[in-house]
C-alpha cells in the first residue's frame, strides 16, 4: 500500500490525478490500534463446551430416514478427524481404505475432487468413535447400493460449484431451527476444535499437522521423514481426541438397511 501511495503521489505531481487516493487508506499504528479496540468481536469460536447441545438435537437422537445423512456424519467426521467440509462431502467409497488393518480416509486430488493444497494429500485413520457409531457399516451399505460416493445425493452449488456451499446453508438452518445457532461457531469451527483437542492431549505438533493437512515446518520431518508417519502413529494421535458420544444414537441401531429406492427418495427431497 505504501508503494501504491508513492505511485499515486507521482501521478499527482505529473497531473494525472487530482489527489492521492491512498492518503486516507494507510493508518498510523495509533489509528490501527484505535480501530482494533472498536472492532466488533467476530472471531470464529470452537465448539468447546457446546458439543452436548449439538448432540442433543434431533439428528443425533432420533431414527434417521437416511442412515448416511451428511448432517449426522459430516460434523462428526470434521470434529474427530480434523477434515475440511469439502474433503468430507466429496468422499468416494474408494477413498475409504483399510491399511494395515486400520480403517482410513485417503484424501487425494482426482476427478470430481479438489484439495486445498499439496499438504492436503494425506491419509487419516478413522476415529474409534466413528467406527462405533457405524461408519464402516455405512460404507458397506453404499457399496451394496452400487453408489460410488459416500453422500451420493449431495449436489454442488451453482455459484461456487462446491458441496460445501449448499451444505453450509442447510447446517445454518438446522442450527437456527434447534436453538444452537451462533454466527461465530459454524461448521468450519469443528476443525479448530479438533486442533485444540489434539493440543490438549499433548500430542506432537508434527503429527497434528500431518493429520490436518498443514505444511510441516520442521526440517527434520520434511527432509528426513518424507514418507510420513505410520498409520498406527496417526491412529493413536486421532484417538487421543477424547469426545463423549455416548448420548448419540447410532443410525444403525434397530435400523433396517436402506434400499436404493429409499435413497432415490432422499435425492428427490434434497432437490425439492
Amino acid at each position: 500500500m505504501q508503494d501504491l501511495k508513492r505511485i499515486c503521489h507521482y501521478l499527482v505531481k505529473r497531473g494525472h490525478l487530482s489527489k492521492n487516493i491512498m492518503e486516507d487508506h494507510i493508518w498510523r499504528s495509533k489509528e490501527k490500534k484505535r480501530r482494533e479496540i472498536l472492532e466488533e468481536d467476530n472471531e470464529r469460536l470452537t465448539w468447546a463446551g457446546k458439543l452436548n447441545d449439538l448432540f442433543r438435537t434431533p439428528i443425533y437422537q432420533s431414527k434417521l430416514q437416511d442412515v448416511g445423512d451428511p448432517m449426522f456424519w459430516a460434523p462428526l467426521i470434521a470434529l474427530h478427524m480434523g477434515l475440511r467440509s469439502e474433503e468430507i462431502l466429496q468422499l468416494y467409497l474408494d477413498d475409504i481404505q483399510v491399511i494395515d488393518d486400520i480403517p482410513c480416509i485417503v484424501l487425494r486430488q482426482g476427478p470430481g475432487q479438489h484439495l486445498k493444497s499439496d499438504a492436503s494429500r494425506r491419509t487419516v485413520p478413522i476415529h474409534d468413535n466413528l467406527l462405533k457409531l457405524g461408519f464402516m457399516q455405512l460404507v458397506a451399505l453404499r457399496r451394496r447400493e452400487g453408489e460410488p460416493r459416500l453422500f451420493p445425493w449431495l449436489e454442488r452449488s451453482q455459484s461456487k460449484k462446491t458441496f460445501t456451499e449448499n451444505f453450509s446453508k442447510r447446517f445454518t438452518k438446522y442450527r437456527k431451527d434447534h436453538g444452537i445457532y451462533d454466527p461465530n461457531r459454524d461448521f468450519h469451527s469443528f476443525q479448530p476444535t479438533f486442533n485444540d483437542l489434539v493440543i490438549l492431549a499433548e500430542r506432537q505438533e508434527s503429527h497434528r499437522r500431518a493429520i490436518m493437512g498443514h505444511v510441516q515446518h520442521d526440517v527434520g520431518i520434511t527432509n528426513y521423514n518424507p514418507s510420513g508417519f505410520s498409520i498406527k502413529t496417526l491412529r493413536d494421535c486421532v484417538n487421543a481426541v477424547d469426545i463423549d458420544v455416548s448420548m448419540i444414537r447410532s443410525p444403525f441401531t434397530e435400523t433396517a438397511s436402506a434400499s436404493v429406492t429409499e435413497l432415490s427418495t432422499h435425492r428427490t427431497k434434497s432437490s425439492a
